[in-house]
């Protein structure tokens, strides 16, 4: 493959995309090949980043390996624009003053809206339109697929961007600031006008899906004429938002280039992520590749439950014990505080081989017991993979129903689910206790079954 201009590459979960991501990175950086130069192999986060220095540092010795935030911090530092960074509860206390210096308090109030539910309302709605860089005549003209319908029919799109625009000029006062998401914009603004040589020749975007918008189109221009970015992602597993679009992104491409073979599930852990991206809340997704079964097989996924939340913590962590003298093993959480009792439960019985995943994690050699959150999992792969609190207390995570409408929140946790299962290679244990959440398809009257069934006292 000629190592020019844009290619987006589509594949299914388990199609080999961060393996090929990265061998394509590697041949662009061999000066033996044609057309060579330097090459970055970008992700969107760090643990994904660490987990490339373990399994390959060798092989991609000549590329560098970077997630995006990263990248813009060390370009905008480069230029000498860059700030500091405001984020977590300071950024949303500044989003606070900006809702009582707007006034627009009372009337979430009486709309039935707490205070911290408009507040987190507003930073969701303000990363969406630094994601994509909206000015405010596109912000205002959007529709329900980029702004929040809870937000614009209490506001109205005008007051929603004089709202950001009192959060930055806040934040700003003391001194020039970042968040996390206009960093990207700003890094984009900034490439935009440099006209100065460009570091890297080729770029590689790996798990391209969750880039933003604006990262894409930054990544775009990062490179020189005749370089190329190649983007390789699977729509099906995009976690941060529904708005990454590589279409309307910049790239010059008429048609994907798209990988359906499944390399790394069996056919009964591949049968039920297609039947998850068959589920009514992925209707209207785009590029969803279905995969192609794989030759291997394994036994079905098992579906447990548990009297009680206790039990399942308990019953979780025996299974991932009994798993780990053999086999590396993920335990995947839907959030922090449902992850740190995994985790407590853990270093009571197990402290040696307990591994969170984090973005300063070191990859072992030997089997371990991983424990991550479904954002840290992204582009991972184990043996076996546990997935507890699948019920309808957690999955959707209530919180998000209430801010975004329970329409909203299935899809992004149908995502969720989607990247937790596709990451084992051959054994997937879903635990629950109370009721099973409506994410997992019903296997009822189907002619092939998807779980093995379990109940446990």
């Amino acid at each position: 493959m000629r190592p020019s201009g844009h290619i987006v590459v589509l594949g299914t979960a388990g199609s080999g995309k961060t393996t090929i991501a990265a061998l394509r990175a590697r041949i662009l950086a061999d000066p033996e090949t044609e057309d060579s130069g330097p090459t970055l192999l970008i992700t969107y986060n760090q643990s994904l980043v660490r987990y490339l220095d373990a399994i390959a540092s060798e092989e991609l010795e000549h590329v560098n390996r970077e997630h995006i935030h990263k990248f813009a911090r060390g370009y905008l530092n480069s230029r000498g624009l860059m700030r500091p960074i405001v984020k977590g509860t300071p950024r949303l206390n500044v989003i606070t003053r900006a809702i009582r210096a707007m006034k627009i308090a009372v009337g979430a109030d009486r709309a039935g809206i707490t205070g911290i539910v408009l507040r987190d309302l507003l930073s969701h709605e303000f990363e969406v339109i630094f994601r994509a860089g909206l000015s405010r005549d596109e912000y205002v003209n959007a529709g329900p697929e980029v702004r929040s319908s809870i937000l614009a029919d209490l506001l109205g799109g005008d007051l929603i961007y004089d709202t950001l625009e009192q959060y930055v000029s806040l934040r700003n006062a003391e001194e020039p600031t970042y968040d996390f998401d206009d960093l990207l914009l700003a890094a984009y603004e900034a490439m935009v006008d440099d006209a100065e040589p460009r570091r890297y020749k080729h770029i590689v975007i790996d798990e391209g899906q969750d880039f933003p918008p604006v990262a894409l189109k930054m990544l775009i221009e990062a490179v020189p004429p005749g370089g190329s970015v190649t983007f390789f992602g699977d729509v099906a597993q995009q976690i941060y938002g529904r708005e990454t679009n590589w279409r309307s992104a910049g790239f010059l491409v008429r048609e994907p280039v798209v990988f359906e073979e499944n390399l790394r599930n069996t056919p009964q852990v591949a049968r039920l992520g297609v039947a998850v991206s068959e589920m009514a809340y992925y209707e209207g997704v785009r590029d969803v590749i279905v995969p192609t079964m794989p030759m291997d097989a394994g036994p079905l996924p098992t579906l447990v439950r548990y009297l009680s939340a206790t039990k399942e913590i308990r019953g979780v962590v025996a299974q991932a014990r009994e798993a780990v003298r053999t086999q590396p093993v993920a335990i995947i959480c839907p959030k922090e505080s449902l992850l740190e009792k995994i985790v407590a439960e853990l270093r009571r019985v197990e402290e040696e081989r307990v591994r969170l995943i984090t973005k300063d994690l070191r990859w072992a050699r030997k089997p371990q017991i991983y424990v991550a959150t479904y954002h840290n999992a992204k582009g991972l792969e184990f043996d076996s993979v546990i997935l507890p609190f699948m019920s309808s207390d957690h999955m959707p995570v209530q919180y998000t129903c209430e801010l975004y409408g329970r329409e909203n929140a299935m899809t992004a946790a149908g995502s969720w689910l989607y990247v937790g299962i596709t990451r084992a290679r051959r054994n997937l244990i879903i635990t629950y206790n109370g009721k099973l959440s409506a994410l997992l398809p019903d296997d009822r009257g189907r002619e092939v079954p998807l779980y093995t069934r379990r109940d446990v006292a």
